[in-house]
């Protein structure tokens, strides 16, 4: 489970959340560092992407490790992508991070596989 391989699957999980954590943090928290995760959300979107669409070449006992991973990266990005149309709706902020928390929280659920 620890093949280099399964670490960047988890690695990318990991930014991901970081990133998504970041942008959705009320500003002003004292710190540039979620700045900086914020502003590489797009491009950790674009990797898990790629990641959670290709095909694993790893270890066949890695696998179904490997799939949750990609699986979370999929379900946190759709639920991110759902929080933006909300607060286009017009939707409260707090009302719209409510199910974008619980996906966090399911997401880092796969950094411990």
């Amino acid at each position: 489970m620890n093949h280099p391989r399964v670490l960047v699957f988890r690695d990318a999980l990991a930014d991901l959340i970081e990133s998504i954590e970041a942008t959705v943090r009320t500003p002003g928290a004292g710190t540039d560092e979620p700045a900086d995760a914020a502003g590489k959300l797009q491009a950790r979107l674009s990797t898990a992407g790629r990641l959670a669409s290709g095909k694993f070449s790893g270890a066949r006992s890695d696998a179904p490790h490997v799939a949750s991973i990609c699986g979370k990266m999929s379900q946190l990005e759709s639920a991110y992508v759902s929080y933006c149309r909300r607060l286009r709706a017009n939707e409260a902020p707090a009302k719209a991070q409510v199910d974008l928390m619980s996906a966090l929280a399911d997401a880092r659920s796969g950094l411990h596989l």
